[in-house]
């Protein structure tokens, strides 16, 4: 084989090779970040959801003790909210 084809054969893989390990890197990184961006928005709506859920039950325990339930339906009525707390933790 002539040495000037190995020669170019050999540059030009190894262009190939670094072209192609530079787009793996860049690839690789942004998937990284946008699922650390996921997990991030996942958090926030967490705890909004928790924020809400505190607010929530602490205006319930206030009116529990200054109010007497008259029937279950009132108590089942009222602990509706915290069902979507629970399915979203389950997530």
């Amino acid at each position: 084989m002539d040495p000037a084809i190995l020669s170019a054969t050999a540059a030009l893989v190894g262009s190939l090779v670094g072209g192609v390990s530079t787009f793996a890197a860049y690839w690789l990184t942004q998937r990284v970040q946008i699922r650390a961006q996921v997990l991030m928005k996942r958090h926030a709506e967490r705890e909004a959801l928790y924020a809400e859920f505190i607010v929530e039950a602490s205006k319930r325990f206030a009116d529990a003790w200054s109010h007497h339930a008259e029937s279950p339906e009132v108590v089942a009525r009222n602990t509706r909210p915290e069902s979507s707390v629970i399915r979203t933790i389950g997530e």
